[in-house]
């Protein structure tokens, strides 16, 4: 299956950043510290992987883990999400995690449904975007 890797990164990082701009209310969410090169590492690491995020209530910024190198795509998944919860626990102003993406995949919009059919596309093509679906 054809895809557009690099795009698609930088799709997906303009994506988190107007996701996490909109969780903050209107305005700018003051992000931990290095996220956006955190986020560019997560995009370069092997697969199986994901990211989890915890969009800010206040003016706190948004909590956010991710899991690579992982075995299985669920492991990848756990991983993420415990690790956002970690972080989350910190603060009291941020709201609760959630996945946010697969891979290259954003299920942040998805129903569990298609967030099942997304896990079944990864695990095949682990390289798979939105467009693959």
């Amino acid at each position: 299956m054809p895809h557009k890797r690099e795009g698609s990164r930088q799709a997906s990082f303009v994506m988190i950043a107007a996701a996490l701009s909109l969780a903050a209310c209107a305005a700018p969410p003051k992000g931990p510290s290095g996220f956006q090169s955190d986020f560019e590492d997560y995009l370069k690491r092997p697969h199986a992987r994901a990211f989890a995020i915890a969009g800010a209530k206040g003016d706190t910024g948004p909590s956010f883990g991710m899991a690579s190198e992982q075995v299985a795509v669920q492991d990848a998944i756990d991983l993420a999400l415990k690790r956002c919860e970690e972080v989350q626990k910190r603060y009291d102003e941020t709201l609760a995690c959630r996945l946010w993406a697969i891979g290259d995949i954003e299920v942040h919009q998805m129903t569990p449904a298609q967030i099942e059919a997304a896990i079944a596309v990864y695990r095949e093509y682990p390289g798979a975007t939105n467009g693959d679906l």
